[in-house]
């Protein structure tokens, strides 16, 4: 299980660097950011702050849970209230590097 745990964790780290790379180079060549949050965390901060404030951010929430699911401090609402959050996040947090991909490719 903790090995399963440090290659997740580790495409995770690997998977968000590529993200911010590659949602750097989009919004240089003339993407638009289509995620609310993320567009006005980038008004106030710039770009490649806000991605890894952000990505920090959840980062340490989700190794938090992953931590306190692992050592089994979790109740059973808890651990369904955790997938909830993290499905609802996930398509906020996603939908907006497929919208730039498809506005360039265009």
């Amino acid at each position: 299980m903790r090995l399963f745990i440090l290659i997740s964790f580790s495409l995770l780290i690997f998977l968000n660097i590529y993200d911010c790379y590659s949602t750097t180079i989009l919004l240089n060549i003339g993407a638009t950011e289509t995620n609310p949050y993320m567009n006005w965390v980038m008004s106030y901060l710039g770009v490649v702050p806000s991605l890894i404030i952000t990505k920090i951010f959840f980062f340490f929430i989700l190794f938090y849970i992953v931590y306190k699911a692992y050592m089994n401090d979790l109740t059973l609402r808890e651990k369904y209230l955790t997938i909830f959050a993290f499905i609802i996040l996930n398509s906020f947090m996603g939908t907006s590097c497929t919208q730039q991909t498809f506005n360039i490719c265009q």
